[in-house]
C-alpha cells in the first residue's frame, strides 16, 4: 500500500501505525490532514512513500504523529489551521448593538 490509496484519516492512521482516539479524530480530522501536509512540505518530504521506504515512511510517520498530537493537546481554534479561523473577528457588546436601534 502506498499514501495514494489512503482515503480517509482512518487509512491515514493506520497506514502509519499511529494509536488514534476516535473522538479526537471525529471532531479534528481535516485539521489533522491538513496540518499533516504542512509539515510534509516544511520538511520538503511531499513525495509519494511506501512502506518499503522505511527512512521516508519513518519520517513521515513521525510528522503525522506530531499533527495528531496538535489536536490531543489543542483546538483547531487555537491551531488556526484553515484561514476561517486565522480571520480577525470583530466584537459587540450588547449595549453597542442597543445604541444602533435608536
Amino acid at each position: 500500500m502506498n499514501i495514494e490509496q489512503l482515503h480517509d484519516a482512518e487509512d491515514f492512521f493506520r497506514f502509519y501505525k499511529v494509536p488514534f482516539d476516535p473522538k479526537v479524530v471525529r471532531v479534528t480530522r481535516l485539521h489533522i490532514l491538513k496540518r499533516f501536509r504542512q509539515y510534509l512540505e516544511q520538511e520538503s518530504l511531499v513525495e509519494i512513500v511506501c512502506e518499503s521506504d522505511a527512512d521516508t515512511w519513518n519520517k513521515q510517520r513521525e510528522l503525522f504523529k506530531k499533527a495528531y498530537e496538535d489536536f490531543v493537546t489543542s483546538s483547531p481554534l487555537v491551531e488556526k489551521v484553515f484561514p476561517v479561523f486565522q480571520q480577525q473577528s470583530a466584537f459587540f457588546s450588547l449595549d453597542m448593538l442597543k445604541k444602533g436601534d435608536s
